[in-house]
């Protein structure tokens, strides 16, 4: 994960106060037309960040994937940051009733896939940032259902990095994988090592971050 969750601190590039990115100014995400702060602790206002009208504190931030164990966490607590969120979700392995938690604690929620323009369109609706959790996130499956996870992992991401540069959106959290290490035993990873991937799930997440980089 690109993130942890819980800290007070806000992120120096990522910029979603309440939640501290893994490596700060020291990271390479250059996905155009993201403009990295380089200073570091967190901003003085999120306003200032994400271009919100002044006088506005609150993120408009859409979380998709956000039926799932982490994305329902992340819709949380930003919603007890005061942030307003939408969450996106199909359902098919996320949780309905985590989703029915989160409209009731204040979350716009749209029921579509990730893959479907139309629901793209109408999550993406007045936000200001994205934390794109949603995926096909079974190795098991990506082995037996290499093309649906290409579908869902790459293209979609893809189409929603699309979106987000028609409507000028500029800040994006993506969830990658250890996975794309591959078969290094040297620990810890760090960014510039290269394994061996060893399944469609693992070359997907890679392809995610190529698109981004």
């Amino acid at each position: 994960m690109h993130f942890f969750f819980g800290s007070e601190d806000g992120c120096d590039v990522c910029q979603l106060p309440g939640l501290r990115c893994r490596y700060g100014a020291s990271s390479n995400a250059r996905w155009p037309p993201f403009q990295q702060n380089k200073t570091r602790g967190p901003p003085s206002s999120p306003a200032q960040v994400y271009g919100v009208p002044d006088g506005r504190e609150a993120v408009r931030l859409l979380v998709t994937g956000g039926g799932g164990f982490i994305g329902a966490h992340t819709a949380e607590i930003a919603l007890r940051s005061g942030h307003e969120v939408t969450v996106l979700d199909d359902l098919s392995t996320g949780l309905a009733h985590r989703f029915a938690s989160l409209a009731n604690s204040g979350a716009r929620t749209v029921l579509g896939d990730i893959r479907d323009s139309a629901a793209r369109a109408d999550a993406l609706e007045g936000v200001h940032a994205v934390v794109h959790l949603a995926a096909q996130g079974s190795v098991p499956r990506s082995v037996e259902d290499p093309d649906s996870t290409l579908d869902v992992n790459v293209r979609a991401t893809d189409a929603l990095l699309e979106d987000m540069a028609e409507r000028g959106l500029t800040r994006l959290v993506l969830a990658s994988s250890a996975a794309v290490y591959g078969d290094l035993e040297e620990v810890p990873h760090v960014e510039d090592m290269v394994g061996e991937r060893q399944s469609p799930y693992a070359d997907s997440k890679w392809a995610n971050e190529q698109a981004v980089l």
